[in-house]
């Protein structure tokens, strides 16, 4: 795999919540998940009860795109993620997944639903604290 750029990390790792969109049955669909990051496997982890609409369309349609921005921002200092990947249920293959997830919000430990995983295929990282319209792309090999 590709290495993932360090300002990358840095950004998706101080964030909190992601938008992934879905579709399924020709019908697009977009739902905000708290999430965290593992950089050396590229894996965007989140928790999700099965009755979501969005569980519901992963179950039928696995890939995924999805966005990442910070809480604030303004024109000059923009910044946000898209992204791509597949999602998938963490089953013991994607054991770590759970951990990640957990030791950043210890409170979902409480909550139902099963941990997720999208595995990402591609990141562009818009960056304007860098420059206007400054990008940095990266993609799984």
């Amino acid at each position: 795999m590709q290495p993932i750029d360090d300002s990358i990390i840095t950004f998706i790792s101080n964030q909190t919540v992601m938008t992934i969109a879905t579709v399924a049955n020709k019908q697009p669909y977009c739902a905000s998940c708290y999430y965290a990051f593992d950089p050396q496997k590229a894996w965007l982890i989140f928790k999700s009860s099965p009755q979501t609409k969005h569980i519901e369309d992963i179950l039928c349609n696995p890939l995924v795109a999805g966005s990442i921005l910070p809480d604030k921002s303004s024109v000059g200092t923009i910044q946000g993620i898209q992204f791509s990947g597949k999602a998938v249920e963490a089953t013991e293959e994607f054991k770590s997944a759970k951990n990640i997830y957990h030791s950043k919000f210890p409170f979902a430990l409480a909550m139902n639903g099963d941990i997720w995983v999208i595995q990402l295929t591609q990141m562009k990282f818009t960056n304007n604290k860098l420059g206007f319209g400054k990008k940095i792309s990266w993609q799984a090999e």
